[in-house]
């Protein structure tokens, strides 16, 4: 029972010790990763911000809704067969603690990510420890296309895709551009353009 109980215990120590070292890493990320003073610096003297994207990350979310559904199942197996209240919380605090890290990068990208359409240009600025960005003038930009899905209409979000003056789609990006604002972001486009 005693050598049980030390087990339980360190189980739970890693998992504290997992997630204040998670926090403490991602607090800096996002501090370092922040994009306001450099998209400030950016802009030149006649340009301002018309819109900004509201990314999200809909994948991620529907991936740890299933995995938190399947831990929990688990532990509840394990609480079946092992018939120990113990055994049930360190599964369970071990599947919701996967399941919230599958949310955690998500979370940070949308901290350090910023889509915005200036009077002037498309600016894409991202990374944590580093500094990218990707902008195009909006005279390259023929139009931006949006593609709503049946899980974008039921959680309201909306993919877009940026096509060039050539007609071909614009990879800005190594991920899809979802937004929650996808609407508006093209209404600002277009009452620019016009």
């Amino acid at each position: 029972m005693e050598k049980q109980h030390s087990i339980l215990s360190l189980a739970f120590g890693i998992l504290i010790f997992y997630w204040l070292l998670t926090i403490i890493i991602n607090t800096i990320k996002i501090k370092i990763g922040d994009k306001q003073k450099l998209i400030q610096k950016y802009l030149t003297e006649d340009e301002h911000i018309v819109a900004e994207g509201e990314m999200v990350y809909i994948k991620e979310i529907i991936t740890s809704i299933i995995v938190g559904v399947i831990g929990t199942v688990i532990s509840i197996l394990v609480f079946i067969t092992k018939k120990e209240f113990s055994y049930f919380i360190i599964t369970f605090l071990y599947a919701i603690s996967f399941s919230l890290s599958i949310l955690v990068k998500p979370y940070v990208l949308k901290k350090t990510t910023k889509l915005l359409i200036t009077n002037k240009r498309l600016i894409l600025a991202y990374g944590t420890w580093g500094n990218n960005i990707i902008d195009y003038s909006l005279d390259k930009i023929s139009n931006i296309v949006l593609k709503q899905s049946l899980w974008g209409r039921i959680f309201g979000f909306a993919k877009i895709a940026i096509i060039s003056t050539s007609g071909a789609e614009l990879k800005i990006w190594n991920r899809e551009l979802e937004l929650k604002n996808a609407e508006e972001f093209i209404k600002a486009f277009v009452s620019i353009r016009t």
